[in-house]
């Protein structure tokens, strides 16, 4: 069963211990993509981005974290930077569904406060890329030789004007 927990919620021995199953446990792409744009480890990647966001959920499917997801401010008034990481069982068909569905209100509610939701993703992570189109976020601009390996990457934005 797929659950969603607000880190603004949980205790902080909880978003720790939750934060060192998910680095131990990163899909590939997410570690290529730490790598691509930093020299931090993945634990420290993914506690800074929840330590900057504003909102951030663990996702649990059968108490086992499978993915971490939140928003910080960034960029101009009303922009905020939404990002995603998780362990291959997000990737597992149902799971996959059920994340793709479920994540629909909590765009939502970031939306509530930023009208503008944007970041890079790394050209490589295919099914990430996938995942936002389906999520209403649009490819906009290449960036080639970005971050510290000078990969390409694409900006993605998903914009509610109602904001």
């Amino acid at each position: 069963m797929i659950e969603y927990h607000s880190l603004r919620e949980a205790s902080p021995e909880q978003t720790i211990a939750w934060m060192e199953v998910l680095a131990e446990n990163l899909r590939p792409s997410d570690l290529d993509e730490i790598a691509a744009t930093s020299d931090m480890d993945p634990l420290l990647s993914l506690t800074t981005s929840v330590m900057l966001s504003d909102m951030a959920w663990v996702i649990t499917s059968n108490d086992i974290p499978v993915a971490v997801f939140g928003c910080a401010p960034a960029g101009p008034a009303g922009s905020g930077l939404v990002w995603m990481m998780g362990t291959p069982l997000m990737d597992e068909r149902r799971t996959a569904i059920s994340i793709a569905r479920s994540t629909v209100p909590y765009l939502r509610q970031m939306h509530q406060r930023y009208a503008c939701l944007w970041n890079h993703i790394d050209a490589r992570n295919e099914k990430s890329m996938k995942w936002l189109r389906w999520s209403g976020f649009r490819l906009l601009e290449a960036v080639p030789d970005y971050g510290r390996e000078g990969r390409l990457f694409f900006i993605f934005a998903r914009y509610d004007p109602d904001v």
